[in-house]
C-alpha cells in the first residue's frame, strides 16, 4: 500500500514539555508521532551555502535536517512546544559557515511573556543559545552573506531587529512598521531589503538606516517574496491581492528600488506567485505559485527579461525556494513536502509525507445505508480509494465499484433539537 496510516511504523518520541520549571522549561513530556517526514504545512526551508543539506520549518512544530542529495533525514531540531499553535516554526535559517542553524515562530510558552529565537548546533543537533526579548511573532529570519548579523521579522507591530552574532547584541531595529513582515534578504555587501504586510519595500543600507521605502502597486501588497540578485544591482519582489487572486512580480533597482521590468507572467492569471530566488549567476529568475492549482515554478531566462518555463512542483502552494551552486534549486510545499531540481529542471528529489490526506476528501467521503462500509481516499481529488467493512473487519484498497454508498448526512431537515 503506498499510502496508509495503518501501514506506517510509527516511533514515540518524548518532547521536553509539560508542567512548567521554575526556568520556565516543561518537565512533563508530550507524545508526539514519528514519521520521517513533516504532518502539516512546511512553512520554511533553508539550505546552508556548501549544498550539503536542508532545512525545514513547519506547523508541526519540527525543525527536521535532511542530506541534499539523498532526502535522507539526519536529526530532528525540537525547540520548546505546548498546546495549540505554541511551537509551530514559521522561519528558519542557516549559518554561512554551516555551523548554526537558526529558527522562530510562535516561539513562546503559556509561562512567558516574549518569544524567542532558537539556535541550534547543526552537527551536535543541541540548542547552543535562546534569544528571548520579541514581544511578537517570528516570521522570517535571515544571516548576512558573511554570517556576522541575524535579521529577525515580526508579526503586526514588530517591525524588524538586526543581531550582532558575535554576541547576539542588538545593532539595529525599525519598529516603524504597519503591519508583518513579509519577506527579509541581505546583499553581499550588508544591505537589506524588506517586504511588509503594510504595503512596503524597504531598503537599508549596511548600516542598517534605512535608505529608501517604495508603496507596491495600487491595490496590491508586497508578498513573501524579496531576493537581491547575486550582484546586488536589482531586487525581485512578488506582489499579491488577495481579494481577486491575482499577483505581479517585479524586478527593482538594488540601488532606490525603483521599477527595471517585469518578467511575463502570461498564463498565471488565476493565483499569484510566492517565494523568489536567482540562481547563482543571476542567469535565471525563479518564481514559485502560491495560490490556485497548478502548483509549479516558474523560470525566465535572461534574469527575469527573456522567455519562460514552467515544471511541476508540488502538490500544494509554494513556500520556498533556494537556488543552488550547480545551477538546480531546492522548492518547499504546504502540502508539507520538498524536494530538488536539477540545473536542466529535472525533479531529481521530491520527498512527500507518509500519511493519508483528507483535506477536501467530502466527495469522496461515502457510507452504506446501515453505517456498515464506509468509504474514502487516502489522498486528495479521489486518489488511492479504499473501503472498509465493519461487519467483515477488512480494508480493501481500490476496491470495485459496489452500488448502495452515499454521501453522508450533515444536516437535518426542520430547526427542532
Amino acid at each position: 500500500m503506498k499510502k496508509t496510516v495503518l501501514s506506517i511504523s510509527i516511533f514515540l518520541l518524548l518532547i521536553s514539555t509539560g508542567r512548567i520549571h521554575s526556568s520556565g522549561v516543561r518537565e512533563e513530556p508530550i507524545l508526539r508521532m514519528e514519521m520521517g517526514m513533516h504532518s502539516a504545512w512546511i512553512t520554511c526551508i533553508a539550505v546552508d551555502p556548501q549544498n550539503r543539506f536542508i532545512v525545514t520549518g513547519a506547523q508541526d512544530k519540527t525543525i527536521p535536517l535532511w542530506e541534499l542529495s539523498t532526502g535522507k533525514l539526519v536529526r530532528v531540531f525540537r525547540p520548546q512546544i505546548g498546546e495549540g499553535p505554541t511551537g509551530m516554526i514559521f522561519a528558519v535559517a542557516v549559518s554561512p559557515d554551516g555551523k548554526m542553524i537558526a529558527c522562530g515562530g510562535m516561539t513562546k510558552s503559556e509561562s512567558e511573556t516574549f518569544y524567542s529565537i532558537y539556535l541550534f548546533d547543526r552537527e551536535s543537533g543541541k540548542l547552543v543559545q535562546r534569544i528571548g526579548g520579541l514581544s511578537y511573532i517570528i516570521l522570517r529570519i535571515a544571516y548576512s552573506k558573511d554570517g556576522r548579523f541575524l535579521v529577525v521579522g515580526m508579526g503586526k507591530g514588530g517591525g524588524i531587529r538586526i543581531y550582532r552574532t558575535s554576541d547576539y547584541s542588538i545593532v539595529g531595529e525599525d519598529g516603524d512598521y504597519g503591519d508583518a513582515i513579509y519577506g527579509a534578504d541581505f546583499d553581499g555587501n550588508g544591505r537589506l531589503v524588506t517586504t511588509s504586510k503594510d504595503g512596503f519595500i524597504r531598503l537599508y543600507g549596511s548600516d542598517f538606516k534605512l535608505v529608501t521605502k517604495r508603496k507596491a502597486p495600487d491595490g496590491f501588497k508586497p508578498g513573501w517574496g524579496v531576493r537581491f540578485s547575486p550582484d546586488g544591482s536589482s531586487i525581485a519582489v512578488t506582489f499579491f491581492d488577495d481579494t481577486i487572486l491575482s499577483g505581479k512580480l517585479d524586478v527593482l533597482s538594488g540601488k532606490d528600488l525603483s521599477h527595471q521590468y517585469s518578467p511575463d507572467l502570461k498564463g498565471l492569471t488565476r493565483g499569484f506567485l510566492g517565494p523568489v530566488c536567482w540562481s547563482m549567476d543571476g542567469k535565471f529568475l525563479y518564481a514559485g505559485k502560491q495560490s490556485r492549482l497548478p502548483f509549479i515554478i516558474r523560470k525566465w531566462s535572461e534574469g527575469g527579461k527573456g522567455p519562460h518555463k514552467d515544471f511541476d512542483a508540488a502538490e500544494s502552494r509554494i513556500h520556498g525556494l533556494v537556488s543552488l551552486k550547480d545551477g538546480g534549486i531546492v522548492f518547499a510545499s504546504a502540502y508539507p513536502s520538498f524536494g530538488v531540481f536539477d540545473a536542466k529542471d529535472k525533479k531529481v528529489l521530491h520527498m512527500t509525507p507518509p500519511i493519508a490526506d483528507y483535506r477536501w476528501g467530502q466527495k469522496s467521503f461515502l457510507v452504506s445505508k446501515n453505517g456498515d462500509r464506509i468509504q474514502f481516499c487516502y489522498e486528495r481529488l479521489g486518489k488511492f480509494p479504499a473501503r472498509f467493512s465493519v461487519i467483515e473487519r477488512s480494508l480493501k484498497t481500490y476496491p470495485a465499484l459496489e452500488l448502495g454508498l452515499w454521501p453522508p448526512v450533515t444536516q437535518a431537515s426542520g430547526g427542532g433539537d
